[in-house]
């Protein structure tokens, strides 16, 4: 706004481009002039070394043989326009810069490298600006660049970030959950735009944010279709384009009716599934892929278990910190589909392995045995895992402890709640199995005892259901009494397990 050359040409381009010197004081967006060192020595003369403004991006060598030394060194940005890149708290941490000459060969766009303020993958651009009401309208809209975010903000829509050209990240998407659980990816509608938002969908997606997809028109973006519709129009073509990621993925997949296509489609969307925490929207996300594509729920729902559970042990494998969001609580529908014993057995186990079961034994102790020799070992993908990293941790130990699940990045988020008390069981649990649940302190053995139960409960009530098939099917009378005799016995199991927890009987 002060120098010549902003006002000759920097300026005057900013404003052709419909962008107000109000939203420029906003981003406080700037210009590096044609010096080439004009950075540099305002750096040295503020006191700075050549070293630190090295390290920090803001100058770059001339030959990378040579030393970081003044002479050797000239600025990073030269004829740009400048983006200063906020953290949350609104100190600047790195910049981006935009080239406006046509007739260079220089990239359209750098960006600050990675310094000790600076972690990309931990920053959002505009998020400082459009936290409050990302909040207040619980609802983000992420964009691909700088200029997305400026001139939607500018045309009055403040709940939008964006990820600078990169590829979202885990970090990313936690920061963002901070504020909501809604996104909507707006993206070019070319390859690139596509591709990219087919792996922001899965990165949003795995911190249980639920996800939509825009597509803009060829040769369109936010930017300009904001600029050419206003506000209205913008958030009128959101509102009849955005779609969940089953369907985008089903639309940019499916070709006619195309059976590799199709089979790319449901493997492409089961990727997806398995990358949602929530047990429950993943059943409902089985239930829409299958309507849409023709599949059996079955099939779907196995290729999405047998790619999360692929998932978590790669992801574990890679990083120590790795950390997929588990649910705090088990899903809030109806029994028969989910395992709500196995997770309130595990949540048991993480509040009590240590405590007294008996004499000769802890809880952790008491529940592996039961486990192992009643054979009800868990069967949820989720649980199982858990469990049995625990047993491995238990029989190596000799002992299991309630740090154990804390510092387990697979399970920390869990137990956490757990002991902070945020689990709960559902109220389908208690309404499917009329459960009373005690006190925790007080009754932790009942606790224990009555959850392997419920376990073996369900087991009898899956063998009773498979034996009456197997019955329907018999050829003769003889194989018809031996399965009446497998029934009954079945029966009289369930009416002792059920006489023990005191639950009532379902005829």
């Amino acid at each position: 706004l002060d120098s010549r050359e902003g006002k000759v040409i920097y300026l005057p381009y900013l404003l052709e481009r419909g962008i107000r010197k109000d939203t420029i004081h906003k981003f406080k967006l700037g210009l590096s002039g044609s010096g080439r060192t004009d950075i540099l020595e305002a750096g040295l003369q503020k006191g700075f070394t050549a070293q630190q403004l090295f390290d920090a991006g803001l100058v770059k060598k001339i030959n990378e043989d040579q030393g970081v030394i003044q002479s050797n060194l000239r600025d990073t940005y030269i004829e740009r326009i400048t983006f200063p890149i906020e953290n949350l708290t609104g100190k600047t941490v790195g910049f981006g810069g935009r080239i406006i000459k046509k007739d260079t060969k220089a990239p359209k766009y750098i960006n600050s490298p990675e310094t000790i303020v600076y972690e990309k993958r931990k920053v959002l651009y505009g998020l400082n600006h459009a936290k409050n009401e990302i909040r207040k309208a619980d609802q983000a809209y992420v964009v691909e660049g700088y200029m997305d975010v400026i001139s939607l903000s500018q045309a009055g829509i403040e709940n939008v970030v964006a990820v600078s050209g990169t590829a979202l990240t885990e970090e990313q998407s936690r920061l963002l959950k901070r504020f909501t659980t809604d996104a909507t990816l707006l993206f070019d509608g070319d390859d690139a735009g596509v591709n990219a938002s087919l792996k922001h969908v899965n990165t949003l997606l795995k911190a249980d944010i639920n996800t939509k997809v825009v597509l803009f028109p060829e040769n369109d973006d936010p930017d300009s279709y904001t600029k050419e519709h206003g506000k209205e129009g913008l958030l009128n073509f959101i509102e009849g384009n955005s779609q969940n990621f089953v369907h985008f993925i089903a639309g940019i997949e499916l070709k006619g009716d195309d059976p590799i296509a199709k089979a790319q489609a449901a493997r492409s969307i089961a990727e997806s599934i398995a990358q949602v925490p929530d047990p429950l929207k993943r059943a409902a996300f089985v239930s829409e892929a299958s309507r849409l594509l023709g599949w059996q729920e079955r099939v779907l729902n196995e290729e999405a278990n047998k790619l999360r559970m692929s998932g978590l042990k790669q992801g574990r494998r890679q990083n120590p910190e790795y950390l997929p969001n588990l649910p705090p609580t088990p899903p809030e529908e109806t029994v028969e589909e989910v395992n709500h014993q196995e997770w309130a057995l595990l949540k048991s186990l993480i509040l009590y392995a240590e405590k007294e079961f008996s004499e000769e034994e802890d809880v952790a102790a008491f529940i592996f045995r039961e486990l192992i020799e009643e054979e009800i070992w868990p069967v949820d993908p989720e649980v199982k895992e858990l469990i049995d990293l625990a047993h491995n941790e238990w029989k190596e130990k000799g002992g299991l402890t309630q740090m154990y699940f804390i510092r387990n990045p697979l399970c920390s988020r869990f137990a956490a709640d757990c002991i902070s008390g945020l689990y709960s069981l559902s109220d389908g649990w208690e309404r499917n199995y009329d459960k009373f649940v005690p006190g925790y302190e007080d009754t932790y053995k009942k606790e224990v005892v009555e959850n392997l139960n419920y376990i073996k409960l369900k087991r009898v009530e899956e063998a009773i259901q498979e034996n009456n098939e197997k019955m329907k099917e018999a050829e003769n009378d003889e194989e018809v009494i031996g399965y009446q005799t497998i029934h009954m016995r079945l029966q009289d199991l369930k009416r002792k397990i059920t006489a023990e927890i005191g639950a009532v009987v379902l005829k």
